[in-house]
This record gives structure tokens, C-alpha cells and sequence, in this order.
């Protein structure tokens, strides 16, 4: 069990938005009732009046970076870590990550700034639940990610024996979402490297969290951190819409090949089975759902990392 001590510290939000105003002023009016020093809101190029009413409020913590094209959640992320580099954050402010449809339980602040103290967790992972109160299994954090052949075997079919299980204690871990994740802002900004806007999405957030322990950084599981996300996921379930396919196959492969470098195609292809059974049950996507699942397969096998099915014809730099 890992113990500690008590220090405030400055705490800023960063919250990446893309066409989801309802969500955004639900998250918004749960993140300003707390003592974040700043709140800095990514509008990822929105087009359903999020701007206008991102200007119309008033709360001098809040800071908007607005981009004129849809980067995804990774490279909103990105650019918010970029501003906050280069407006020169101490060591010691703490950033906490989330998307618009995800927010801080009453007490989060206070909670963190007590955690965040004693140098012992260079990253501390948020328990994330649904609003049914219970925990959402693609925010678990893993307390170690597979490396050997049978790892990866097993991984594939059951994450179980790989995502923390103990919601009393904290607890070391290996990888993690960005949903209430909260991290020292100069790890954060000393690692961007390791944050990869080309994902666009999916996996970017355990990209970056397993490259900072592969680094020497310590990520903590703590359970008294409460973060709720408004998502009604299962697996197995429909992907829509049908692109997103693509960048959930194509970005298994650097982040499986990061876990093993020898054995990353064991979980690719068992995952990339799991895309085809769903896109078999789907009535009306089923042929888009197929494409850009093969399309993604390809791409992510030749390391072609240029292509983005929102903005097709494109290079890397215009995504």
C-alpha cells in the first residue's frame, strides 16, 4: 500500500470538445464548481454554437483554445499541453485530462491536491464510473500491461487479469486513460513526444501513459479520486460512426508493439477479429464498418500514419 501526505497544489483542468455542447455544459458546471486553478477548453474545430457559448461565459479561470480543424482527442490534448508550455507552468501545477463527456465528483481538487504531495506518483489514475455508479471497464487502469506471448494470448480474450482490481488501496500501474487523469505538469510537457496527434483517437492515452513508465515515471491507481463518465459503452457493441473503425484498428498496432515489440500481432489480429464480428452484425454499416477496419489493418501493418478518413488526401501535417 503506497501513503501520502498533505500539500496543496495548483490543479488545472484541460477539456477537449468536438460538437458535444450538451455534454460540454454539463462538464463545465461540475469542473468550475471546484478550485481548479485554470480550465483550459480545446473547441476541436466545433460547428453546434459551442464557441458562442464558451464566449458568453464568465469565470476568469477559463482559457479557450480554438482550432480550425477537427484534430481529435489526441491532438486537442496535445495543443493544450503545447499552450501550457508555452506559458512557462511551474513543476509544480498539476494537470488533470478529460473529454467533454466526462467529469470531476464533488471533493476531486481537494482529493487530488492531498495525493499529489510526497513525490512518491509522478501520474495518479482517476476511479472512473459510469453514472450508474459503477466502474467503466474501458477507464481501468492497467497495473501491467502484457509483454510475453502468453500475455498477449490471454490479454486478448480477457483484460481482467491485467486492469487493477482494487478499489480500496492504491496501487501501482503500467497504463491508463486520459479520463481523470492527473499528472505533473512538467512530466507532461518534458513527454509530449510521446503523445501522437496522428492517433486522432483511441489509444493515444495508453501510448502515452505506458511510454512515460517505460521511462522511469511511477503511475498510482487512486481510488478516492472520483471521476464520472457519461458513456453507455459495451463491448461488442455497434462502432459508430463507421471511421472510427479505422483508427481502432490501425493504432493496435504501434500500441501492441510498444507492449511487445516481438509478439504485438497475437492481440491485433484477435482484436481485429472482435471489429469484424461486430461490423457482421451491423445492418447498415456493415460494408463502411468493413472498409475502414481493412483500410486501418493495412495502414497500421505498413506504419502509414498520413491518412485520416475524415480528411481524405491528406499529409500527416494537415491532420
Amino acid at each position: 500500500m503506497l501513503s501520502l501526505c498533505n500539500k496543496h497544489r495548483p490543479v488545472t483542468a484541460v477539456i477537449v470538445t468536438f460538437n458535444r455542447l450538451a455534454e460540454l455544459k454539463v462538464t463545465l458546471a461540475a469542473t468550475l464548481s471546484q478550485p481548479f486553478t485554470r480550465v483550459v477548453v480545446v473547441d476541436n474545430h466545433s460547428s453546434d454554437g459551442t464557441g458562442e457559448w464558451l464566449d458568453s461565459q464568465d469565470d476568469d479561470r477559463l482559457i479557450v483554445l480554438r482550432l480550425n480543424r477537427n484534430s481529435g482527442g489526441a491532438g486537442g490534448f496535445k495543443v493544450a499541453l503545447q499552450w501550457l508550455q508555452r506559458s512557462r507552468y511551474t513543476s509544480d501545477e498539476w494537470l488533470v485530462l478529460f473529454d467533454d463527456d466526462a467529469q470531476p465528483a464533488s471533493g476531486f481538487v481537494e482529493t487530488l491536491s492531498r495525493r499529489a504531495s510526497g513525490g512518491k506518483c509522478d501520474v495518479l489514475v482517476s476511479a472512473v464510473y459510469g453514472t450508474d455508479g459503477k466502474p467503466i471497464e474501458m477507464n481501468r487502469a492497467l497495473a501491467r500491461v502484457p509483454r510475453s506471448f502468453i500475455d498477449q494470448f490471454r490479454f486478448a480474450f480477457n483484460r481482467q487479469h491485467y486492469v487493477v482490481s482494487d478499489y480500496a488501496h492504491i496501487s501501482r500501474t503500467e497504463a491508463a486513460s486520459f479520463v481523470g487523469l492527473a499528472i505533473r505538469a512538467d512530466i507532461a510537457l518534458a513527454n509530449l513526444d510521446l503523445l501522437r496527434e496522428e492517433f486522432f483517437i483511441y489509444f493515444d492515452d495508453v501510448f502515452f501513459t505506458w511510454g512515460l513508465t517505460q521511462r522511469g515515471y511511477s503511475g498510482c491507481f487512486a481510488p478516492d479520486l472520483h471521476f464520472v463518465h457519461r458513456v453507455n459503452f459495451r463491448r461488442g457493441q455497434s462502432i459508430n460512426p463507421p471511421w472510427k473503425a479505422y483508427f481502432y484498428t490501425r493504432n493496435m498496432f504501434p500500441l501492441y508493439r510498444a507492449y511487445s515489440p516481438v509478439w504485438f500481432l497475437v492481440p491485433v489480429m484477435m482484436r481485429l477479429a472482435n471489429v469484424l464480428l461486430v461490423a457482421a452484425r451491423q445492418t447498415g454499416a456493415r460494408k463502411a464498418i468493413l472498409a475502414h477496419s481493412v483500410r486501418g489493418f493495412w495502414h497500421g501493418l505498413t506504419g502509414n500514419f498520413a491518412y485520416n478518413p475524415l480528411y481524405k488526401n491528406t499529409t500527416k501535417n494537415e491532420i
